[in-house]
Parts: C-alpha cells; sequence; structure tokens
C-alpha cells in the first residue's frame, strides 16, 4: 500500500576529528499516492557515528553518492551507489526504515561503468544494467551494459554473470591454438 524511492547525495559535517566534512548518504522516501512524499530517514550514511564503513580493500566510498538503488535479493537486502565511478555494493539488513551495512565491495572495477539498476525478470531473477558512459571524458554520450544476473553467495557478496541468453548473440566459432604473437607486430585472429 506504499511506494518507497531512494534519493542519493550527502550530508554536510565536520567529525571532531575533521576528517571529513560530507557523509555520503542515501536518503529514504514513502508515498501513497505518488504525489505527497514524506521523508522517513537517512537509509544509509557512509560515516556512521564518526565511524568509517568496512571496506574490501581498496574501494572508494566517496563523499557524495549517486544513482542509488536498493533491492532485496535472497531474503537478504543490497545497496549499490555509484561514486562517479568506480560503483560499490553492500548486502547487509533492513529494519526500522534503515540499512544496516555489512561490508562495501566494488560491483565493477571499470571508470565507464556508471548508475546501475536492476530489475526483476518474469523468471524472477534481479537483473541489472549499467549505463556505459563515455572515456574520452565528454560525457555526453554512452550505451546501456550487458545485462547481469545477481545473486548473493555465502559469503554475502554479490555473484555478478552474464545473462545466458547472451549467448544467442554469438555466431560462428573460431578457435586458434599454439599461436606465437611478437612484441609490436600487427596481428589478425580473424581474416
Amino acid at each position: 500500500g506504499a511506494y518507497y524511492v531512494v534519493c542519493g547525495g550527502h550530508i554536510e559535517c565536520i567529525s571532531v576529528e575533521k576528517k571529513y566534512q560530507r557523509n555520503p548518504t542515501v536518503f529514504l522516501y514513502r508515498s501513497v499516492d505518488l504525489l505527497h512524499w514524506e521523508f522517513l530517514n537517512p537509509l544509509c550514511s557512509r560515516f556512521n557515528h564518526a565511524q568509517d564503513s568496512l571496506t574490501e580493500e581498496h574501494v572508494n566510498l566517496g563523499d557524495n553518492w549517486e544513482c542509488p538503488n536498493f533491492f532485496s535479493l535472497d531474503q537478504k537486502w543490497v545497496l549499490v551507489v555509484s561514486n562517479s565511478p568506480p560503483i560499490a555494493y553492500c548486502v547487509g539488513d533492513f529494519q526500522n526504515h534503515q540499512f544496516i551495512p555489512s561490508k562495501w565491495y566494488f560491483l565493477d572495477h571499470s571508470k565507464t561503468f556508471y548508475a546501475p539498476n536492476s530489475f526483476i525478470d518474469k523468471i524472477d531473477r534481479r537483473i541489472l544494467i549499467g549505463w556505459i558512459r563515455d572515456c574520452k571524458g565528454t560525457n555526453w554520450q554512452g550505451c546501456f551494459s550487458l545485462p547481469r544476473w545477481l545473486s548473493i553467495r555465502s559469503d554475502n557478496t554479490l555473484s555478478i554473470r552474464p545473462i545466458p541468453e547472451i549467448l544467442q548473440l554469438r555466431k560462428g566459432e573460431f578457435q586458434h591454438e599454439n599461436l606465437l604473437v611478437s612484441k609490436n607486430e600487427p596481428f589478425s585472429l580473424l581474416s
């Protein structure tokens, strides 16, 4: 009987140690009619009581979260945030309109994958598609990524696989064996 929306951004703040000025945050809103929205609370913030979120090595959560995607998956909750990139995700719990994160990981290691969104397909798979931005810096062009099928592994990380339907796009297989490739020499796999 209600609709929910998440919005990304940050909260301006300064810690006692003056370690940060922005606390990247996802905000949660609710509506019963899609016209009037009630702010519930911050769904999740990077800094909780001045403590930085636990991350896998080299995961930078930045100072502003954009294009959040929040969903349930395999009886868990997943929050995905864009940080201009990289894209980070966390599997955690959802209680009292708040997401309790565990550990943050990279969703994608590229510098062009951005603003992913997800949906449930007709056979109940969670499918994620991102925006592949122009890597030359103009940022006005791009395309969608191939659809990725998400599930949760036993260690609370995401399993991310291309959907099997992509195999239908492959035509004509070529196989090469025992190739010698020389440095700085032109090389073609297909004639």
